[in-house]
């Protein structure tokens, strides 16, 4: 791939191998595992919490 910057002309490699393909899909699993567990969290302290009214609730 070549490229200019400033003036300065470049050459690129881009390389890719199956061991960061496999990184890049590890970290995606792992922060999505992570979401998820904020979230199952989120819903149970929810259940705990206790409303007034029905639009209390859906404010919240």
């Amino acid at each position: 791939m070549d490229a200019n910057y400033a003036g300065v002309q470049q050459r690129w490699i881009i390389v890719k191998s199956e061991h960061a393909k496999y990184r890049v899909r590890h970290s995606a699993s792992k922060r999505f595992d992570k979401k998820v567990s904020e979230e199952c969290k989120l819903l149970e302290r929810s259940k705990t919490i206790l409303f007034s009214c029905k639009v209390d609730a859906e404010s919240h």
